[in-house]
């Protein structure tokens, strides 16, 4: 078993998922996008999407993948893309067609297709997921560490 693995284990996952993006911004800025891209990648399968470090990991994992060596400029759109992963991973799979996020003169603009009629209880947990993304994303959107 490689350190990383075992590093991978440990029980805080906050802890292990902060290291890690720290680990692979360090990595990306080094240019060292393969191995970046790995460890960012463990980081945020282990971190709640609506972490600023997830955000902040998500940001240069974006970066990453379009073979950029910095990730540090377009928050608003990794907010966004944040924010359309907290809603989707709390909602049953089959229940949304689309989910189009985007910020807006400072605040969320969200446009939503279902695929098929929610039961009231899939009601409620939508309207629910929708306000709990917003009261935990809307304060990032204007926090001076995001700001570009």
């Amino acid at each position: 078993m490689r350190p990383n693995d075992e590093a991978l284990r440990g029980t805080d996952r906050d802890t292990v998922g902060r290291a890690r993006i720290a680990l692979g911004l360090l990595l990306h800025h080094e240019a060292r996008l393969p191995e970046a891209r790995t460890v960012l990648e463990e980081g945020l399968s282990v971190m709640d999407p609506v972490h600023p470090d997830a955000i902040i990991g998500r940001s240069h994992l974006g970066a990453v993948l379009d073979g950029r060596t910095c990730g540090c400029g377009d928050m608003a759109g990794t907010i966004a893309d944040a924010f359309r992963e907290f809603v989707t991973t709390r909602l049953p799979a089959d229940l949304l067609d689309r989910l189009d996020v985007a910020i807006v003169d400072g605040d969320f603009k969200i446009d939503v297709r279902l695929r098929r009629e929610p039961t009231q209880g899939e009601l409620d947990r939508l309207n629910d997921v929708f306000q709990t993304a917003r009261a935990e994303f809307r304060r990032r959107i204007n926090e001076p560490r995001y700001a570009g």
